[in-house]
């Protein structure tokens, strides 16, 4: 029998993660909560702590009220060490942030595009946007650039391969672009997995290890997390709910198919739908397309049987009608999930709005930190 061999430096590094993780959830912790959170002794706790507060990674935040001997110092997570840029391309506008450690947005940026944009202004758009936060921080404090956007990617040529509603971007090797222009550590994902991981981080997904995130915009997309971990499929294209067919005789999509849900209940068509419309027509118009939402997503819960389905992505005038849609889903799932599955599934709205994007882009670098290496 092999003899079973320690690394005791992974496990130093792996136990330093966990303390940090812990407090990038927490408001502060003193040395004691710490123990008692890992499972770590004491020693082990105060060694770990030591050495991260001698990197500036933690600091102290005072000391408990005292109920008798001496007060336990609290620490915390010194969040603005280190900075982060996600950047979110959306067919309508490009929006950036710079967060800090927790999350936090510092700033912001916001720039427009239209239905006709070339490649050269959306490239444009997105260095501006890029130098702006980055002149926002330092170059020391900067650990890295997260960008998403709607599309398939080719992981080893990272070159957009596929990309319906940004079709001019469609080979162009995008993490040699940012390279090149900004010489940053960068993270490329598809919007639907990066919203998923912003709502896992800092939104309603928090503690939730299986759930399908369901991405309502231009475009549909969905993110599927088992056991906390995306999934992505063979070629990369898992969680394409725009392009299932939920009406053979539909109309045609930009796919090349026809009936696909996209051609029904994306926000653009909704928009153009409702234009002109009185409220009556308008909420009509609207609940016809969440219950096609809801036909697409009873496949899915059918399928994974997730503990929760988390809609995001409802943008502008959609975001005030929200309750219509949402009842509408839920008709139609009630309709055509397996009763187990329904019972079992809880739909809540996403937490992030907007931003949920551009925050899902900056965890990706985040991600990456608290996960796989030292926050030094």
């Amino acid at each position: 029998m092999r003899p079973i061999i320690c690394d005791h430096g992974l496990m130093r590094r792996i136990n330093r993660v966990r303390i940090l993780n812990l407090l990038r959830l927490r408001d502060s912790l003193s040395r004691i909560e710490l123990t008692r959170e890992t499972g770590l002794d004491g020693k082990t706790v105060t060694n770990l702590t030591q050495e991260l507060l001698a990197k500036r990674l933690i600091i102290s935040d005072g000391y408990e009220t005292s109920s008798g001997g001496r007060r336990p110092e609290l620490l915390r997570l010194n969040s603005n060490l280190k900075h982060t840029i996600g950047i979110y391309l959306d067919p309508d506008k490009i929006i950036g942030v710079l967060v800090d450690l927790r999350g936090n947005i510092l700033k912001e940026e916001i720039f427009s595009l239209f239905k006709i944009s070339k490649r050269k202004y959306i490239l444009s758009g997105i260095k501006k946007i890029t130098q702006s936060l980055i002149a926002c921080t330092t170059r020391s404090r900067l650990l890295g650039l997260g960008f998403v956007f709607p599309g398939i990617i080719d992981r080893d040529k990272e070159t957009i391969i596929q990309s319906s509603n940004l079709p001019v971007l469609e080979g162009i090797r995008i993490k040699e672009y940012f390279r090149k222009n900004f010489s940053l550590p960068i993270e490329i994902e598809d919007s639907s997995r990066a919203m998923a991981l912003g709502e896992k981080w800092f939104g309603r997904a928090q503690g939730i290890d299986n759930f399908v995130f369901i991405e309502l915009g231009v475009g549909i997309g969905c993110a599927i997390l088992s056991r906390s971990q995306l999934h992505y499929g063979v070629s990369l294209s898992a969680g394409e709910l725009g392009h299932t067919v939920v009406d053979i005789n539909g109309p045609r999509c930009r796919c090349g198919h026809k009936g696909c849900l996209e051609t029904v209940a994306s926000s653009r068509k909704i928009l153009e739908k409702i234009s002109g419309k009185g409220r009556k027509e308008a909420q009509k118009i609207i609940a016809d397309a969440g219950y096609y939402i809801g036909v697409g997503v009873s496949n899915l819960v059918n399928l994974l049987n997730p503990s929760h389905l988390i809609i995001g992505g409802i943008g502008g005038e959609l975001s005030l009608v929200g309750e219509t849609l949402f009842k509408a889903i839920d008709r139609a799932m009630k309709k055509y999930t397996v009763s187990s599955s329904y019972n079992a599934v809880q739909v809540i709205p996403a937490a992030l709005g907007e931003k949920g994007g551009a925050l899902g882009a900056a965890t990706l670098i985040l991600k990456k930190v608290f996960e796989l290496k030292e926050l030094e």
